[in-house]
């Protein structure tokens, strides 16, 4: 009888996991295609009126920092896509508020300058009554 090595039965444990957690994320697709779709851009579920393993912390992390059209349709990667598109507003709102703010920086600057001009017209002006 031949005896197997250690490395060869962590070599299959290992291949036994990763075909098992394949088997799972084909069951979670499988489960997504067939119970969602986008319509535009809606997220259609239509209910199995039974519980499916689409709503893990696992499922989760597949959808977080992924395109609509790389993954199945599911509410995770409308709610991931809203998230992102609310970070970038917010980003692109504080580049804006800061825009104004050096605008309006600069139209004070450009008055008080004015204003200096202005005094300056008016000094000449009395010294030339006087």
């Amino acid at each position: 009888m031949r005896q197997k090595c250690g490395k060869c039965l962590i070599q299959k444990t290992i291949k036994q996991h990763l075909n098992k957690r394949r088997d799972h994320w084909h069951d979670i697709k499988a489960s997504l295609l067939s119970y969602t779709t986008y319509s535009g851009l809606f997220c259609v579920v239509v209910n199995p009126y039974r519980r499916l393993p689409i709503y893990t912390e696992k499922v989760i992390e597949m959808y977080k920092g992924k395109k609509r059209h790389e993954m199945p349709p599911h509410v995770f990667a409308i709610t991931d896509c809203a998230y992102r598109s609310m970070l970038q507003d917010c980003q692109e709102e504080e580049e804006y508020k800061e825009e104004e703010k050096e605008k309006k920086e600069e139209e004070e600057e450009e008055e008080e300058e004015e204003e200096e001009e202005k005094k300056k017209e008016c000094g000449r002006w009395r010294g030339r009554e006087g």
